[in-house]
């Protein structure tokens, strides 16, 4: 019975270390092991809230130029249609580059595929030198409203050395009220 008694009470230390280990260290670790995902976890989102930080701030850098481009935009492309006001600009073109405007007729507006514009058809008509024509296309680009030239037609005009152009052009706003919807 001796030799049995150490046996046993290493035996029962072993059963007892078995539950110990079992009970306590073994959930002990899983703790440690979810913790360690969690911190992982957190440390991803953080490093994305950081990258998010950083592109805010330089949103907030770029505010300024990104505002003066609004305000440009605002007048390429007006919240109101101003038919009127399309015609003097295109009518002080052709004057100021020697064109005879022959024509000048907006169509009706439609709304454009995404709902945010409305685009005015333009079609018209100047003749003029070679040199007018060119410099007229020029400030026809540079003008204070965005247009779009869908076709162009170039052909001899009635004087001699004189060309005729017809041009139908595409001019947007934002107020899409002035339109029906595109079909």
């Amino acid at each position: 019975m001796r030799r049995r008694g150490p046996v046993v009470v290493a035996v029962a230390f072993g059963v007892a270390a078995l539950i110990a280990i079992f009970f306590f260290v073994l959930p002990k670790m899983s703790a440690v092991s979810k913790a360690r995902q969690d911190v992982i976890k957190e440390q991803t989102k953080e490093q994305a809230l950081q990258i998010q930080l950083a592109q805010l701030q330089q949103a907030k850098q770029e505010a300024p130029q990104t505002q003066q481009a609004l305000s440009q935009l605002k007048v390429e492309i007006p919240p109101t249609a101003d038919i009127p006001g399309l015609i003097r600009v295109i009518a002080d073109a052709a004057d100021e580059t020697g064109m005879n405007l022959a024509t000048l007729s907006p169509g009706a507006p439609t709304v454009d595929g995404s709902g945010k514009f409305a685009i005015i058809p333009v079609s018209l008509s100047v003749d003029g030198s070679y040199f007018s024509l060119q410099e007229f296309l020029v400030k026809l680009e540079s003008l204070p409203r965005a247009m779009k030239v869908i076709h162009t037609q170039i052909s001899p005009g009635t004087p001699p050395y004189e060309l005729a152009i017809s041009l139908d052009v595409e001019v947007y706003t934002t107020d899409i009220n002035i339109a029906p919807p595109a079909a």
